[in-house]
């Protein structure tokens, strides 16, 4: 399996759910009338991500990402995962 390959399947079927659960997550403090301002950033910040991610898989599929940035985003992505576990 490619680097690409790698990032595409990690994004797809691991990175974009979680952020799209957190995003329903928000909406769902902002409907009960629970969220802070922090919230109301947080989700701003996570629908960008949503998007950036949604975009590195267009880029993903155009041949657009080098193996070499492919590779530099799944150490990222792995390291910001063990920082949330850990």
């Amino acid at each position: 399996m490619t680097h690409a390959q790698q990032l595409y399947k990690l994004l797809e079927e691991e990175v974009i759910a979680d952020v799209e659960d957190h995003i329903d997550y928000l909406y769902d403090l902002i409907a009960k009338k629970k969220a802070t301002q922090e919230d109301t950033d947080d989700l701003k910040e996570a629908q960008m991500i949503l998007k950036e991610f949604k975009s590195t898989l267009t880029e993903i599929d155009s041949g657009e990402m080098s193996e070499a940035e492919c590779l530099e985003l799944i150490e990222e992505l792995e390291q910001m995962r063990s920082l949330e576990e850990g």
